[in-house]
Order: C-alpha cells, then structure tokens, then sequence
C-alpha cells in the first residue's frame, strides 16, 4: 500500500470517526429538542390554567358588581324612609294627633331602614365570598405562573443541551477537516 493509500485510509477513518460523533451529536439535540417540545406542552397547559383562572375572576368581578347594584338600590330605599320622616316632623309641630301619626309613620319607615340595611348586609356578603374567589383565582394564577418559570428553566436547560451538541458537532467538522489536510497534501503533491 503505497503512502497516497495509507493517507486517505486513515483520513476516512477519521471522518468515520468524526460522522460517528456527529450522529451522536444529532441524537443529543433530538433528546434536546423533545425536552424542549414536552416543556411547551406543560406551559400550555399551564396558559389554560390560567385562562381558567382569568374567567373565575371575571365571573367574581360580575357578581361584586351585580352586589354594588344591590347596594346602591338599597341606600335608594333607605333615601325614601328618610324623606317620609321630614313630612311627619312639620306636622308634628302643629298637634299632638299629628304627632302620634307621625311616629306611626316614622315606626313604618324605620322598619324600612331596617329591611335596607339587612339588605346591604347580605350584599355584604357576597361581595365578600366575590373576595374569596378571586382570592383562590390569583392563588390559581400564581401556581400556573410558577408552572410557567419551571417549563421555562427545563427550555433553558434544552437549548443549553443543544448548545453542547452543536458544539461538539463544530468540533467534529474541525476534526474531520484536519483528517482530510494530509489527504490533500498528498494529493497536491502528486
């Protein structure tokens, strides 16, 4: 076997050797990226979480504005009680009669305020289990959010694996390209 042989043997065993380290390589990054694939899938997952979240939330918000309304209907009603009660005053400066009936009214009328302010108790109420739910939402929120951050780490992490085999992949080319160097030496020396 003659030098010009021996040169180009030994060059394909290198770039045997160095197509084995890239295949190798290709099959890191195809790890990498299915990593990668599987992290998409968990944020996804994690945007519908959130999504969800979003829409008990906007629910919590109706229901504390359908309680405002009740509020605001109930200091309506106790304004009408409290207008009935100035009429009976005047008359109650005129004459005793008057004056009993007056009390009778203003008797009705607080029971009026009464009824009012019981209504605003309960909407008290709901505004205040609308403050839980909402509470229990961003808790939602915030899980799917730390979701997010560790699908996002496991990206990082991929890509710096696929970083790594593009690396060694540069390193293979570079070894293969020196395998072939004596090859073409030899050849431009022939």
């Amino acid at each position: 076997m003659d030098e010009f042989s021996i040169a180009l043997h030994e060059s394909l065993g290198a770039m045997n050797e160095s197509l084995r380290a890239m295949h190798e390589s290709l099959g890191a990054m195809h790890e990498s990226l299915g990593a990668m694939n599987e992290s998409l899938g968990v944020m996804n997952e994690s945007l519908g979480v959130m999504n969800e979240s979003l829409g008990a939330m906007n629910e919590s918000l109706r229901a504390m504005h359908d309680s405002l309304g009740a509020m605001d209907e109930s200091l309506g009603a106790i304004d009408e009680p409290l207008g009935a009660i100035d009429e009976p005053l005047g008359a109650m400066n005129e004459s005793l009669g008057v004056m009993n009936e007056s009390l009778g009214v203003m008797n009705e009328s607080l029971a009026a305020m009464d009824e009012s302010l019981g209504a605003m108790d309960e909407s008290l109420g709901a505004m205040d289990e609308s403050l839980g739910a909402m509470d229990e939402s961003l808790g939602a929120i915030h899980e799917s959010l730390r979701a997010m951050h560790e699908s996002l780490r496991a990206m990082h992490e991929s890509l710096r694996a696929m970083h790594e085999s593009l690396g060694a992949m540069h390193e293979s080319l570079g070894a293969m390209h020196e395998s072939l160097r004596p090859c073409r030496e030899l050849y431009l020396i022939a």
